[in-house]
């Protein structure tokens, strides 16, 4: 479900309009995986369970290139912040899962201009509480700094 707020943001003597949008990843998938070359006498199983929601990410250009970005900006450990620059390439959001590679994404809108992430830090690792990206009205992206880059290990 998807929620839009309309909020004015003051720049100078002019004002800016932007939206919000709360991104809602899903909070378990159910994945099916299967084993390959299992070697004689070993038995491959899956158990019938539900993998919950463990992070998220975001990147430039398509996800399955494995290269996401860093956070711009972050507030201890409860919130993180991502700006984006106009890209020719869009981002995205993925929303990966516990004991799983299975990550499912979504191409955020072009001019989606930041996302903030709220995280429950009452865990040993932080979990993704609330994800809300802000788009600047007129098709322009943000105009913070540029997103920090990291590969991943995986397939291209």
């Amino acid at each position: 479900m998807n929620r839009c707020l309309v909020f004015i943001m003051l720049a100078g003597p002019s004002a800016v309009a932007f939206a919000s949008e709360t991104v809602q990843c899903p909070a378990a998938i159910e994945v099916q995986e299967q084993a390959k070359d299992v070697p004689e006498g070993w038995l491959a199983f899956e158990p019938d369970t539900e993998h919950p929601l463990m992070s998220v990410e975001f990147s430039e250009g398509v996800p399955t290139i494995r290269a996401t970005l860093l956070p711009t900006d972050e507030r201890g450990r409860s919130i993180s912040i991502w700006r984006f620059t106009p890209s020719e390439q869009g981002y995205w959001v993925s929303c990966c899962y516990n004991n799983t590679s299975i990550l499912i994404s979504k191409r955020l809108p072009n001019n989606t201009a930041a996302c903030e992430v709220e995280y429950d830090i009452g865990f040993a690792v932080p979990l993704p509480k609330r994800v809300v990206c802000s788009e600047k009205n007129g098709g322009g992206a943000g105009t913070g700094a540029t997103p920090r880059m990291r590969r991943r290990s995986g397939k291209k």
